[in-house]
């Protein structure tokens, strides 16, 4: 069962998270190379504030939820080694994240049926403000920060309504 709303209750601790996270992804095309990166939660969400009942908002919760999935399955691999290597290959074995390679792949695999896709991968973009006590909008800075998750198989098959 997927939560009902995407954020949890961080936003009513003491000190709540100032950043901001984004989920993009990459394919994997062995005459091609690797896409460039690609945001699906970014068309997702514009669609969603045209329309608030278009499917299209179900679909971005559900991308918001993989997002948190896969963040606290990196903050597990993190407690479980400080060597990256180790935290990869917990990553790569990790239910959440076998859960955002079903997704992706299936997300890319309805746009074209047909794709010639070996891997994927995905990372997390965060975003944070610098300190803007008495500052106008336009002279707040921004820095970001990128958690990149190690390449994993694109499942071509998963698609639910394919044989």
């Amino acid at each position: 069962m997927l939560p009902v709303f995407s954020q949890n209750n961080k936003v009513f601790a003491p000190n709540p998270p100032l950043y901001n996270q984004q989920l993009i992804v990459r394919y994997y095309n062995a005459k091609r190379g690797w896409t460039s990166w690609i945001d699906p939660g970014k068309n997702l969400l514009n669609i969603r504030y045209n329309n608030p009942f278009n499917v299209a908002a179900t679909e971005h919760k559900v991308h918001e939820y993989v997002l948190t999935q896969i963040w606290d399955a990196h903050l597990v691999a993190e407690q479980k080694s400080t060597v990256d290597s180790l935290q990869n290959d917990y990553l790569l074995h990790d239910a959440r994240c076998l859960m955002a390679q079903h997704y992706f792949s299936d997300m890319m695999a309805k746009e074209t049926p047909r794709s010639l896709f070996s891997k994927l991968q995905y990372k997390i973009i965060f975003t944070y403000p610098e300190a803007f006590s008495g500052k106008t909008v336009s002279d707040i800075k921004a820095t970001t920060t990128e958690l990149l998750f190690p390449e994993m198989n694109f499942i071509p098959t998963h698609v639910q309504g394919r044989r």
